[in-house]
């Protein structure tokens, strides 16, 4: 289920991860409460950029069965390609 199904869209990382579909709204909005904790020390590590609990979270969402590199970059890639549509900027 996608979060931005279920929810309206408040923030960059809803806007930017809340159309991945892993089937649950849950994954989804733990993809983006983790993209918006990463982008606050992006030039840190997992393990020094979040919390513990925030840490071990981050590690079962990534170990979860349903969660794949194609899962968590096909929203990005959509909002990235309908950004350059919208602004036109990109040839």
């Amino acid at each position: 289920m996608k979060l931005t199904d279920t929810l309206p869209s408040n923030d960059w990382a809803d806007d930017e991860f809340g159309q991945a579909d892993f089937g649950d709204a849950r994954l989804t909005q733990c993809l983006a409460v983790l993209a918006r904790k990463i982008s606050q020390a992006p030039h840190c590590s997992f393990p020094q950029a979040l919390d513990a609990a925030t840490l071990k979270a981050a590690y079962r969402f990534f170990d979860n069965p349903k969660v794949d590199v194609k899962g968590v970059l096909a929203p990005h890639i959509g909002q990235t390609n309908g950004s350059k549509a919208m602004n036109n900027w990109w040839p």
